[in-house]
């Protein structure tokens, strides 16, 4: 049958209905899926072997359904019978409208039971007919299904107690909240290996950045050697003593590294107190002095050799790790400190060598830091700092002959070195030139005249000076034994041990 010839039927059939349209229409038994008009569909529902037809009306112009949408509704079997057949515990989905004079007004969707839509045409005429309306229209916003709301169980993380040896990237910032409107399930993550410890993650995560958090430590010791200044009587010019050693060791695990890092680690040593006098009896006295730290212009002179600054040596003062590296880095360093002058028995202007010396102070504090410095940025993290002083006293008789002439008194032993809390800076008068040594001056002072300048200094404090890093690469050709690549088992048996 075509087309047209099926619509000629259904007009002609609503014209015998008087009105009656939605209650006396007979849809074909064919299931007709196309679209007939620009706003009427026909779809059919099988059920066994009943059926439920329905004509819907909509606004083709939104392609939503229109408020003065049509739905009729008719439950038939295969003979055409209005009865509901045998599948009565089945629902089936009729819609229903109110058709007035002036249209459709409002179509709404319900579900009923065989039973009850056999029910429904034996009703009386004083019940409400199929076509009146059931329910208030809708929105078709509204007729949408909500999405389930899904609750979780939030079950906090119990935070990790950290101590020293810890592996924390500072940087790194705390886990991402997740938004309300996109729950996820949080699932149990495998419990890591309590012997690795967070070794994996940084190896996996290579070039994670350094900081004071994931630098280690495995070895710090700062000491000055238990015995007494030991004082020589071998020259008629010179009294030479030699004061014992403060030594410093450290061993640092220093963490992977990306391919342009570079980092050196290594002791920087500055002074910020010096006084060194050598008494000449009546005569006056002379005194090496840093005449910076003397008017106050600086709190701290630097200590280096003159040529790597800032660090106090380039030899096994420092140690530089160039990246790449997949593991952690251990780098051993160590430094040692002390005073070996020679101190004239005449007085320093003097050209002759008559013995006139009869007293030498000496009294210094020096402040050792432990750092670590990226050579391609110049950041400096300070990893320990250590606070030390010398102090010496020798009385020397110019009258006694040579050999037996001197002598300590006061305190013979020296202080033991201060780990130094909270160190966490450098100050920049520390890190630049001048060295104590190439600022210091020898200075005469009669005790009858005006001072004179002995020996002047080889460089000037400025405020100009800028901070200059010594690039400790070079010299890792000649101390290669400094640093080792370590195994992941290694680092988890000195983590154990930290």
């Amino acid at each position: 049958m075509s087309r047209r010839r099926k619509m000629h039927e259904i007009g002609e059939e609503d014209q015998a209905t008087n009105g009656d349209t939605a209650s006396r229409f007979q849809p074909t038994n064919q299931m007709i899926r196309k679209r007939r008009k620009p706003n009427t569909f026909h779809v059919t529902n099988k059920n066994g072997s009943n059926q439920s037809e329905f004509l819907v009306l909509t606004d083709c112009r939104s392609g939503a359904a229109s408020p003065a949408g049509s739905v009729t509704s008719r439950s038939t079997n295969h003979s055409g019978s209005s009865n509901s057949g045998s599948n009565s515990g089945s629902n089936r989905s009729q819609l229903v409208s109110d058709v007035t004079s002036d249209g459709l007004k409002s179509s709404s969707i319900t579900t009923y039971s065989n039973s009850e839509i056999s029910t429904s045409k034996s009703l009386k005429s004083n019940q409400a007919p199929i076509g009146t309306a059931i329910e208030e229209y809708k929105p078709r916003s509204s007729r949408r299904k909500e999405k389930p709301t899904i609750y979780l169980q939030v079950i906090p993380r119990e935070k990790s107690k950290l101590n020293s040896s810890t592996c924390v990237d500072s940087d790194s910032s705390d886990e991402s909240i997740q938004s309300d409107s996109e729950p996820e399930e949080q699932t149990q993550k495998p419990t890591p290996n309590p012997k690795m410890g967070c070794i994996q993650s940084l190896v996996k995560n290579r070039g994670q950045p350094v900081n004071k958090g994931n630098i280690l430590i495995s070895d710090f010791s700062a000491t000055i050697d238990d015995r007494p200044t030991e004082i020589r009587e071998e020259s008629s010019i010179v009294l030479r003593y030699k004061t014992p050693y403060f030594r410093a060791n450290a061993t640092v695990l220093l963490p992977p590294l990306t391919n342009d890092d570079s980092w050196t680690i290594g002791w920087i040593q500055a002074c910020s107190h010096m006084e060194f006098v050598n008494k000449y009896g009546d005569l006056g006295h002379s005194s090496w002095e840093v005449p910076a730290l003397i008017e106050n212009k600086i709190a701290y002179v630097s200590d280096s050799d003159g040529v790597s600054y800032p660090w106090y040596g380039s030899g096994t003062e420092i140690a530089t790790v160039k990246g790449p590296t997949d593991n952690y880095t251990e780098v051993k360093v160590k430094m040692n400190d002390n005073f070996h002058p020679s101190v004239t028995w005449d007085v320093p202007i003097s050209e002759r060598d008559a013995p006139h010396l009869t007293k030498i102070t000496r009294d210094q504090s020096f402040i050792t830091w432990l750092a670590a410095v990226n050579e391609r940025t110049n950041r400096v993290i300070v990893l320990r700092a250590v606070r030390w002083r010398f102090q010496l006293n020798i009385d020397v008789n110019p009258s006694n002959e040579l050999g037996k002439r001197a002598k300590l008194i006061g305190k013979i032993k020296q202080e033991k070195p201060r780990i130094q809390n909270g160190a966490n800076y450098i100050p920049k008068c520390a890190m630049v030139k001048p060295s104590a040594n190439n600022s210091q001056v020898l200075v005469w002072r009669p005790k009858n005249g005006k001072s004179v300048c002995v020996v002047p200094a080889k460089e000037s404090f400025k405020d100009s000076n800028p901070i200059t890093i010594f690039k400790g690469g070079n010299t890792m050709a000649r101390k290669p034994h400094m640093i080792r690549q370590l195994t992941e088992e290694e680092v988890a048996k000195i983590k154990q041990n930290l």
